[in-house]
């Protein structure tokens, strides 16, 4: 079946950036088309198919907030959702575009810098299709389940699943903290962008590869019985946790993954590459051992591609400032190109 693919391109990498040193995500789908021209490809050059998602009138205020995170850093409101107010107008842009995109019948493939806009791309998915049940496949070494009322670090990278799913006090009180009474206003601004909230349910989501998550995180699946399928091995997971790569084939995990989601009409895939072993993808803010090999993250890419269910597909958080010889841009570029080629035959 062949789609008519749209690229869709977020170059937004601000919510992503913890230091100097992890700056760069919104340069990601710029070191990706590189990847391409040095592999004598004309995948970006021939197609008429990529959209630019414009935030330019939100550049200003990045260079703004990053002078200020670097400076005049306040604690007491900045560590519980740093850089919302550049994020709430992004989340708007991102799901009215995805949303035209969707509604003129065209198969959103998402190019993104850091995952934080991944909410907004879930928004547009809801915002073109109220009335239909979408479940969220999520590849990538982290949660992403943070809201501000768990984060230990304000990133809201670390949080676009917690918008999707409305997160708000969570029930267990250690993990409890105390949010500003403004702050949470934006967060629920945030969480209700394209006016429906909550976007998805616990039982509409599946992590693939999930390794490297932090104790409120596990607590949440643990509490919602999140279907999920591990990577490795994490410090705070129980020792019962499975490293599914030794004890599932990459079909095995597709097939489970899909019945699971057999309730939903239509499922997004949001693709995180440091969902590949670290070893293979230096260049991402924060890369983790054990992960998917890449013939593994080929195969599982493709058998959600084919699937009729899949309506928009999203890669992420490749940073090439931390990358080698623009390594892991290759990486992302071969997965894309095999998608796009696959798509064409």
């Amino acid at each position: 079946m062949q789609r008519p693919i749209r690229f869709v391109e977020v170059e937004s990498g601000l919510c992503g950036a913890t230091t100097y040193g992890k700056l760069g995500a919104e340069l990601g789908i710029d070191a990706i088309k590189l990847a391409g021209i040095t592999k004598n490809s004309t995948l970006f050059i021939e197609t008429d198919s990529l959209v630019a998602i414009s935030i330019q009138e939100h550049y200003d205020y990045q260079r703004r907030a990053t002078k200020k995170y670097f400076s005049d850093l306040d604690p007491e409101i900045e560590c519980f959702a740093r850089h919302i107010d550049y994020l709430l107008p992004v989340y708007e842009k991102v799901a009215d575009d995805i949303a035209a995109e969707l509604s003129a019948g065209h198969f959103p493939f998402v190019l993104a810098g850091d995952h934080s806009t991944a909410g907004g791309t879930i928004a547009g998915i809801r915002k073109a299709f109220p009335d239909k049940k979408l479940g969220v496949v999520w590849i990538d070494a982290h949660g992403d389940l943070h809201s501000p009322f768990t984060t230990q670090s304000g990133n809201l990278h670390g949080m676009p699943l917690g918008t999707a799913l409305a997160l708000n006090e969570h029930d267990n009180d250690w993990y409890n903290n105390e949010v500003p009474t403004d702050i949470l206003e934006k967060w629920t601004r945030l969480c209700q962008t394209g006016n429906i909230y909550p976007k998805i349910s616990t039982n509409d989501l599946v992590f693939i590869g999930i390794r490297d998550l932090e104790e409120a995180e596990w607590d949440i699946i643990k509490q919602h019985q999140i279907k999920h399928f591990r990577g490795g091995i994490d410090r705070h997971a129980d020792t019962h946790s499975i490293n599914f790569m030794g004890n599932y084939t990459i079909q095995q995990i597709y097939e489970s993954t899909m019945q699971h989601l057999s309730h939903c009409d239509m499922v997004y895939v949001s693709f995180d590459i440091d969902s590949v072993d670290g070893g293979l993808v230096p260049g991402t803010g924060t890369p983790v051992k054990h992960g998917l090999s890449i013939a593994q993250a080929q195969e599982l890419l493709i058998n959600f591609f084919r699937n009729p269910k899949v309506c928009a597909l999203e890669m992420v958080e490749v940073n090439p400032l931390l990358d080698t010889k623009n390594q892991t841009a290759e990486v992302a570029f071969d997965l894309i190109n095999y998608l796009y080629y696959y798509n064409e035959d």
